[in-house]
């Protein structure tokens, strides 16, 4: 059997040919689509913090929404300034995390941070 693109099913079982439908109808079916991504996210982030639950890793964040983007071939860029700021933030952290932290480091650290204005 195999699926044909040019024929939609409403969720009460009528079949529509997609040429054929007016706006109304192609704007319910898109906000329904959405509708169904969305929560097929949400239920795909559960699947895969259950999954790392049992197999006793840490939960990765993001996976979920990472999955889907190579199921569409979509890439996904990462934003370069809030990686630069991640950065940054685990530095000053690291700093702060010291013996006898220098504060005036910490400072610099966290005015480079303020400099890249995320």
């Amino acid at each position: 059997m195999s699926y044909n693109s040019k024929y939609l099913a409403s969720s009460t079982g009528h079949i529509y040919k997609i040429k054929e439908m007016g706006l109304t109808q192609t704007n319910n079916f898109i906000a329904n689509r959405k509708r169904i991504l969305r929560r097929s996210v949400d239920e795909l982030t559960v699947l895969y913090e259950r999954r790392a639950i049992l197999l006793e890793e840490p939960i990765e964040k993001g996976k979920a929404k990472r999955k889907v983007a190579e199921l569409l071939k979509v890439e996904s860029k990462p934003n370069k300034s809030s990686q630069r700021m991640q950065q940054i933030i685990l530095l000053a952290l690291t700093q702060l995390s010291e013996e006898d932290p220098d504060l005036s480091i910490v400072t610099a650290i966290l005015e480079q941070a303020k400099e890249l204005d995320v």
